[in-house]
């Protein structure tokens, strides 16, 4: 007896040759027979439910170019007084990734990333 057979069993609460009758049948229409017969209303209903919608997808496109994000000073001139300072301290590599974001640097063989963000209040 095979564990499906046992679930099967337990589940719906039937007999052993019952729970073979029903895996038997299941392997059956998986094969594509079709072991029950429906009424032609019945039938177009099940037509309906399977075709599934050929519209295609609305694809929303997004022009970047047409908003701009307004610069900010503020950020531009902290990140810039940061740097300063981190060259007075010997830090090396100073790769800037986004003036107003972010960069890294090294300090003593060390590599460092800093984003500076503004939180939503």
């Amino acid at each position: 007896m095979t564990e499906q057979v046992k679930k099967l069993m337990t589940t719906l609460g039937v007999s052993e040759e019952e729970a073979q009758e029903i895996l038997n049948a299941d392997k059956e229409i998986d094969r594509g027979a079709k072991l029950f017969s429906l009424d032609k209303e019945a039938e177009k209903e099940s037509k309906k439910a399977r075709q599934g919608d050929r519209k295609k997808p609305m694809v929303c496109k997004f022009d970047s170019s047409k908003k701009k994000k307004p610069a900010n000073e503020s950020k531009s001139t902290i990140i810039s007084n940061v740097i300063s300072t981190l060259e007075q301290m010997g830090a090396t590599e100073i790769t800037i990734a986004n003036p107003e974001r972010e960069f890294t640097f090294q300090i003593e063989g060390v590599k460092y990333k800093f984003v500076l963000s503004v939180p939503r209040s």
